[in-house]
């Protein structure tokens, strides 16, 4: 037999062999891809920092998601200072998500927001802002970076 002539291997995967979400990934999607914004003013209260560029919501984009994270980090925080990284949607001019008040520098920390809360930016521009909620008498931080992380589960 040839090449040609050979016929090929059925191979499928049945889903009823398969457990609950057996099959699973994440993606992230960076929010900040400018890189880490150093020397934010933390004396006063109010929005610090908007990014320069957002990440469009596809459909595809949320479909399997099983969780929603807004994941970030800071690199220096002045002294008393209290900073909250928000989820911003700009075509509804609001913060979809946001993190509790960070009173000290973290390599990493997630908020949850719910799936339903994403389907519902679907066609929308998503992008990442940084607050200064508690204002600290002199200093600055520094917004390391921002994504959003996105599980998903099929099965």
């Amino acid at each position: 037999m040839g090449y040609v002539t050979t016929p090929t291997a059925r191979k499928y995967i049945e889903a009823e062999n398969l457990y609950e979400n057996e099959i699973q990934w994440v993606e992230h999607y960076n929010l900040q891809p400018e890189g880490a914004q150093s020397g934010l003013d933390a004396t006063s209260t109010g929005i610090k920092y908007t990014g320069v560029t957002s990440v469009y919501v596809d459909p595809q984009m949320v479909r399997h998601a099983k969780s929603v994270y807004l994941e970030f980090a800071i690199d220096t925080l002045a002294s008393g200072a209290g900073v909250k990284c928000h989820l911003y949607d700009r075509d509804d001019a609001a913060d979809i998500a946001s993190s509790d008040e960070v009173t000290a520098t973290t390599d990493r920390t997630r908020t949850s927001l719910a799936v339903a809360t994403l389907e519902a930016a679907i066609g929308h521009e998503l992008t990442v802002r940084w607050e200064v909620t508690t204002a600290a008498g002199t200093g600055t931080f520094t917004a390391t970076a921002a994504r959003l992380v996105i599980i998903k589960g099929v099965s």
